[in-house]
């Protein structure tokens, strides 16, 4: 027998036909229609990044802290996307119930299993500038030590940079530039087939493939 559909697309699809129907109805501020949907999205695919997401914005919109964080780490595990999408409202909420320190916690523990997402931190430091937590600026410190002309400018004088990059105000006047920098520049790749673009598209709008989309490096 034939196998029409080896690569199981028609279940993708079905998931994420499901996942839009749930974003619509949260747009629509109705959260239980949305949450009914996600469930059946979840039952076809229990790792939907976009389901993920879905679940971390309804938590968040209901100042459930605990399991933003929750559906955020589940996310983390399979995509970098959360970092980028969900931290700026992870923060915005714990902020405004003086928790910072359990989203900081949580993305500590992160890093140590996966330290390759300091670079994520980084980019979103850049394109976020409102974040101000000490672990976002920090991962863009060590992001840009570990660049080939930071060596190169230590020859000329290590004392005096490594104290001028460690300073707030140059911290932040390098965010505002490489942001201004880099505002056009593709922030997202199609895993698929290589597409670029600035802002994330659950479809590919070349290939038409669904949650294809990974963050790149667009400083270096």
């Amino acid at each position: 027998m034939i196998d029409i559909d080896p690569l199981n697309d028609s279940n993708t699809m079905i998931t994420h036909y499901l996942c839009q129907i749930a974003d619509d109805h949260l747009k629509s501020d109705n959260q239980e229609l949305s949450i009914e949907y996600i469930n059946k999205a979840k039952a076809q695919n229990n790792h939907s990044i976009r389901a993920y997401f879905l679940q971390t914005r309804i938590e968040v919109d209901n100042k459930n802290l605990t399991n933003a964080i929750k559906h955020y780490e589940n996310l983390s595990k399979v995509s970098k996307l959360g970092h980028l999408l969900l931290l700026p409202i992870l923060f915005k909420l714990s902020k405004e119930s003086n928790e910072e320190d359990k989203v900081i916690s949580v993305i500590e523990n992160i890093i140590k299993e996966k330290p390759e997402v300091n670079e994520s931190l980084a980019h979103l430091s850049i394109m976020n500038l409102e974040l101000d937590q000490k672990i976002i600026t920090t991962s863009l410190i060590e992001y840009i030590s570990k660049q080939i002309y930071y060596n190169e400018i230590l020859k000329f004088n290590e004392a005096s940079f490594t104290t001028t990059i460690n300073n707030q105000d140059f911290i932040s006047n390098l965010r505002q530039s490489l942001h201004k920098a880099t505002k056009n520049n593709y922030k997202y790749t199609c895993n698929n087939c290589g597409y670029k673009t600035i802002a994330l598209s659950w479809q590919c709008p070349t290939c038409r493939s669904w949650e294809s989309g990974n963050p790149i490096n667009f400083i270096s």
